[in-house]
């Protein structure tokens, strides 16, 4: 705060001044004592440098005397009881996840005797005799029974509509119409008997 420091324009010298301070500072005073001041020679153009304080090391510490006084015993402490652990809190187990159930493989379509003419044969036992028709719902419970599957729409056939679509050995024999099969044979033998 006493001291002013400027820098003339276009050159790296800098000049160092005190602030006028107590009388200086008055108007008439100040202007005065400048006027000593310019008229005076300056001794010196530029402030010395300054030197960096270095910091006092600290004084070395002093471990301390023992003591010769007798200890205080102070009163025994009461004891205290060692904080018990919270108990652990058991967490139910996942449930255990169960894979969906793969459908049965499907065994090996054969005309001369697989599953196919299994299938063809349990139907034929099934079927009303003198209509020739089989209720749909029974022909998926037989076909699913065969294919080794608890309900024909778990097989990789689904319908009856499919599994006939995909046995060239049942749709000759049998066809589907509306919610039931009809046999095709006795069809063919129904017709032969009202055209006599």
């Amino acid at each position: 705060p006493v001291v002013k420091v400027t820098r003339a324009r276009g050159s790296d010298d800098i000049s160092i001044s005190l602030k006028p301070t107590g009388m200086a500072r008055l108007p008439g005073i100040g202007k005065v004592l400048a006027g000593k001041s310019r008229s005076q020679p300056s001794t010196a153009t530029a402030a010395p440098p300054v030197e960096p304080v270095q910091a006092a090391p600290p004084p070395p510490v002093r471990s301390p005397a023992p003591s010769r006084a007798r200890p205080v015993r102070s009163a025994p402490r009461p004891a205290v009881a060692a904080p018990q652990p919270a108990p652990a809190v058991q967490r139910p187990a996942p449930p255990a996840v169960t894979p969906a159930p793969e459908p049965p493989p499907m065994p090996v379509a054969s005309a001369n005797g697989g599953w196919e003419s299994e299938i063809h044969e349990r139907w034929a036992q099934r079927v009303d005799k003198g209509t020739g028709i089989l209720n749909g719902t029974r022909a998926a419970g037989e076909a699913a029974r065969i294919l080794g599957a608890s309900k024909l729409s778990a097989s990789r056939f689904k319908t009856l509509q499919k599994l006939l679509a995909s046995s060239p050995y049942l749709s000759a024999r049998w066809e589907r119409e509306g919610n039931s099969l009809h046999d095709k044979a006795n069809a063919a033998a129904a017709v032969t008997a009202d055209s006599r």
